[in-house]
């Protein structure tokens, strides 16, 4: 009698088992709320079995693992953080935790048409068609790579150089399986690998037109990226008339006055493109974004046309430009 009990109660275990993992499993393909759910229902339902609640707890973690890994078309993880390849609407988008670097349409006849931050209409859009063939942008540099979608605007003739600090980026942009944005450019592409900001040191004073600053869109930014020290050095490598553009969008920080006293601090005069895409341009691609563009000359400024929407950077007179020796993230941090 004992013994049968004690075959009743393991086959009811075993039942139990296949039960919680069959959750998991159906949580981990659904959703990831789902499994949230899961994660804390089985455990309490369980808790006064050791041997169940080891299975939840078991099931849980397993599937989890496993909605991880396999939740899109590749999953790396490196010493900068996780990013994966996800296709959604007929898009497909490289995801560095929850912050999109870049997305392209799977429709072959879009697949040169640069996407999310970056499309036409938008801030990089209009800068790049309001200086259509000025000689500045034969020669641009690029602080981040992504998916490569800068690499959308090379004309013939015109040199483009990636610096990026995570050599896995750059396989997955290069790889034509994921993203060929890099492989249809239609100029001179070079990259650069390793800190930016260090590696730009390196490089020959005047050596650019353009410099993009495309490093802050992540909840954790590069902030010896974003120091007067820092823009100083920048300066140096741009030429006389070169002209600065800092991607600013983030859904934690608001840059635009820090960039704003930054500006004053290295002489530099500003205009700022808040883009906020309708929802039918959403769909089509766009997504909203921050972009701000920066002169030593205030004419050439004039080319931005304040009636799309460019405008004066807003200051905030308390703020102190940030530098190698002092920063305070809590005065940017936006509670939007």
């Amino acid at each position: 009698c004992a013994d049968s009990r004690q075959w009743l109660a393991y086959a009811t275990d075993v039942v139990a088992a296949v039960a919680m993992f069959s959750v998991a499993s159906y949580s981990a393909t659904r959703s990831p709320k789902i499994l949230l759910v899961a994660a804390i229902v089985m455990p309490l339902v369980f808790r006064s079995n050791p041997r169940r609640f080891a299975f939840a707890i078991g099931a849980v973690l397993l599937f989890g693992v496993l909605h991880a890994e396999t939740d899109g078309l590749l999953h790396v993880r490196t010493f900068f953080g996780t990013m994966r390849i996800t296709e959604k609407d007929g898009y497909r988008t490289l995801l560095h935790g929850t912050t999109t670097h870049g997305m392209q349409s799977l429709d072959p006849s879009r697949r040169r048409q640069p996407l999310a931050y970056y499309d036409r209409r938008g801030p990089v859009g209009q800068t790049f068609a309001a200086f259509a063939g000025d000689p500045r942008f034969n020669d641009v540099g690029i602080v981040g790579l992504g998916v490569g979608t800068f690499a959308a605007y090379e004309r013939p003739g015109q040199h483009f150089t990636f610096f990026e600090i995570d050599p896995e980026v750059y396989k997955i942009a290069n790889n034509t399986r994921y993203f060929t944005y890099l492989h249809d450019a239609r100029g001179r592409t070079d990259f650069v690998f390793g800190d930016a900001r260090l590696r730009l040191a390196d490089q020959s004073d005047r050596s650019y037109g353009v410099l993009a600053l495309d490093a802050f869109s992540s909840d954790s930014i590069p902030i010896h990226l974003m120091t007067v020290q820092a823009w100083e050095m920048y300066l140096q490598k741009l030429r006389p008339n070169g002209l600065l553009m800092v991607h600013i969008s983030n859904r934690s920080l608001n840059l635009e006055p820090q960039v704003a006293a930054l500006a004053k601090a290295t002489g530099l005069q500003a205009r700022i493109l808040t883009d906020n895409p309708p929802a039918a341009s959403i769909l089509d691609g766009e997504a909203a974004a921050d972009w701000v563009v920066l002169s030593r000359s205030e004419a050439d400024l004039h080319r931005l046309d304040p009636h799309a929407g460019w405008r004066r950077l807003r200051s905030r007179a308390a703020m102190k430009a940030w530098t190698d020796d002092f920063s305070n993230l809590l005065e940017v941090v936006s509670f939007r």
